[in-house]
């Protein structure tokens, strides 16, 4: 993740920029998610409070969990995604989606793994309200962004799960 400021910048620096835009971007997104939702001014009283949020600030500055801090990031652009997705279907926002369940799965899977359920009964929950929106299509980005990631639920062996034989 901090791979294109490590080319510039020395490890610990390449760090601390990659955590800086994670928590920028987070934000952003936050405060898009909320305007869809709320007035501007509550839209940016939520995204300070999403920023400000005690555990980001734990994990930004005691622990500097690189892997949590972006998958905490993702949060915001996962739904948002989900909520543009149900209102126009277009591309863009599935493609938003599904790369963002990817990069929360991929950087922290237990969050990947707790965001799944919330991201499939948003998504059904909106496609439900629009009414206009098939709820059968609701989770194909929560599909696509596990297939993107690689990870698939079922059937990929691991070291730990495959079986060896005494025969070498």
């Amino acid at each position: 993740m901090a791979l294109p400021f490590a080319w510039l910048f020395s490890a610990e620096t390449a760090i601390q920029l990659t955590l800086a835009l994670a928590v920028i971007l987070s934000g952003w997104a936050m405060l898009q998610l909320l305007r869809c939702y709320t007035q501007p001014t509550a839209a940016l009283i939520g995204a300070a409070a999403w920023l400000y949020s005690p555990y980001l600030l734990y994990d930004l500055h005691f622990r500097a969990n690189l892997g949590e801090v972006v998958a905490m990031a993702c949060l915001p652009f996962t739904l948002w995604g989900i909520t543009k997705l149900t209102h126009t279907y277009q591309p863009r926002w599935l493609l938003l989606t599904s790369f963002s369940i990817a990069a929360t799965l991929l950087s922290h899977n237990i969050i990947g793994l707790l965001l799944l359920p919330l991201a499939i009964v948003y998504a059904l929950t909106l496609a439900n309200q629009s009414g206009a929106f098939p709820m059968s299509r609701a989770v194909i980005p929560v599909q696509a962004g596990i297939h993107s990631s690689g990870l698939e639920v079922s059937g990929v062996p691991t070291p730990e799960t495959q079986f060896y034989t005494d025969e070498m």
